[in-house]
């Protein structure tokens, strides 16, 4: 099932592109995505004491410094529909949303989080260790959304928002590890 779900993903991806993008995605799955400790929690703007859960799944999602912060944290309530999933699920599956502003963007991201009133817990990454741990994350904003094992292993790659054959395939990853 696992290499159906990347190949259908694959296939997703690539519908409209060419083979640099299949050779990302190729060489991104199987990728260990490592967490930098020095990530600060927030919730509503504030800064907050939280850690990932011991979920074997998780969503990644992670905004980088190009484009908008501010217009991405109010399209942030488009999750909550995973996020309530998640709160079904959160034995196996979490959503990590991850923003990397520049470190001159900070103050009115925190801003911009406190006014959205989004009611999940956000990490900041204002000195991009995310992206410095993970440089092989493509560049390819396509592929900032992504789903790791147990072991920090991308399985999945891309955003189920508005792509429901992906949603069901995280879905299916959810089922398969409540299973074991």
């Amino acid at each position: 099932m696992k290499n159906i779900g990347c190949l259908l993903v694959l296939f997703a991806l690539l519908s409209c592109s060419g083979n640099k993008l299949e050779k990302e995605l190729t060489n991104f799955i199987g990728t260990e995505i490592l967490f930098p400790e020095n990530m600060q929690a927030n919730l509503q703007g504030k800064d907050t004491l939280m850690s990932f859960s011991h979920a074997p799944l998780k969503m990644v999602v992670w905004y980088d410094s190009i484009g908008c912060s501010s217009c991405r944290i109010q399209q942030m309530h488009d999750w909550n529909e995973i996020i309530r999933y998640a709160g079904e699920n959160c034995e196996v599956f979490e959503p990590v949303f991850i923003f990397s502003p520049k470190v001159s963007d900070l103050y009115s991201v925190n801003i911009a989080l406190r006014m959205a009133g989004f009611e999940y817990p956000v990490y900041v990454d204002p000195g991009n260790f995310f992206h410095k741990n993970n440089p092989d994350i493509p560049s390819n904003e396509r592929m900032h959304t992504f789903l790791i094992d147990e072991n920090n292993k991308v399985v999945l790659v891309g955003s189920p928002l508005r792509n429901e054959l992906l949603w069901e395939l995280y879905k299916e990853q959810v089922e398969s590890q409540r299973k074991r």
